[in-house]
């Protein structure tokens, strides 16, 4: 099952659980740039997504808003709504799981066989931006989101 899959349910939990945003938070953020990292370096890349998920290029895209940039703003919303620190442990949390999700699963780091096709380096550059990604978000969010009466649901 894809990383993603996961993601969407952890965001729909919290939508349910607040106590659960701030990782859907952090996880939603990584899920983008790990995503995307891959078609910023190499523009080939989009058009071996494209293929390889049977779609047109619309469709493509229109997935990508709502598998990867929709859960993302559903859980900056409820954590904003709710006011819940972010803290790094949530990072850290996230982190173990996405590395652990593909090592668990696929017993590596370079996902040809589960996605496309991409030379290694850019499979380590998007788990190196996964990682950033995991440990930056809960730094800054840490300073923009306000802290409120905690939501219990």
């Amino acid at each position: 099952m894809l990383y993603t899959y996961y993601n969407l349910v952890l965001c729909l939990a919290a939508l349910i659980h607040a106590p659960l945003s701030p990782f859907a938070l952090v996880n939603s953020v990584a899920v983008i740039t790990t995503f995307h990292f891959p078609m910023m370096v190499d523009e080939l890349v989009y058009r071996k997504l494209i293929d390889w998920n049977h779609v047109q290029p619309l469709v493509f895209y229109a997935g990508d808003l709502l598998f990867h940039w929709m859960p993302y703003l559903l859980a900056l919303v409820r954590v904003y709504e709710c006011g819940a620190r972010v803290q790094v442990w949530h990072g850290l949390v996230t982190m173990a799981a996405h590395f652990l999700w593909a090592l668990l699963h696929h017993q590596t780091l370079i996902l040809n066989h589960v996605y496309v096709d991409m030379p290694d380096h850019l499979w380590i550059g998007g788990w190196t931006v996964a990682a950033l990604t995991h440990l930056a978000v809960p730094m800054i969010a840490y300073w923009i989101i306000p802290v409120k009466s905690h939501c219990s649901a």
